[in-house]
């Protein structure tokens, strides 16, 4: 049996990868080729979230990227992808600094659900 990304579910006796094998992978072939439904989402005129659902009805997310800001400037970026359920599976959370206004740097932290 397949999961929702296409990778054999050794728990249902299928063979192939495990999950932990899976996160592994180059994942970029699956921003590219997959079908998805792409929603921009804004507040006062900004970008606050951009997300991928499964289709048009927005049924399921597939990954979401939420934009925070602090005085107006992007502060905090968090990249979420979520499982075959729309469960969140994964987080990446990128936290700016900036010196002089301008950004310096951007530290990540990765957080399992």
């Amino acid at each position: 049996m397949r999961d929702a990304v296409g990778v054999f579910d050794p728990r249902s006796g299928g063979g192939g990868i495990t999950e932990a094998q899976h996160e592994n992978l180059d994942t970029l072939v699956h921003w590219l080729s997959e079908d998805n439904y792409q929603e921009v989402v804004r507040s006062g005129g900004k970008v606050t979230s951009v997300i991928n659902w499964t289709d048009s009805g927005k049924t399921t997310k597939i990954r979401e990227l939420v934009i925070t800001r602090s005085s107006g400037k992007v502060s905090q970026m968090d990249f979420i992808q979520y499982d075959g359920s729309g469960v969140e599976k994964v987080r990446m959370t990128g936290v700016i600094t900036r010196v002089s206004g301008k950004i310096d740097h951007v530290v990540w932290t990765e957080t399992v659900a």
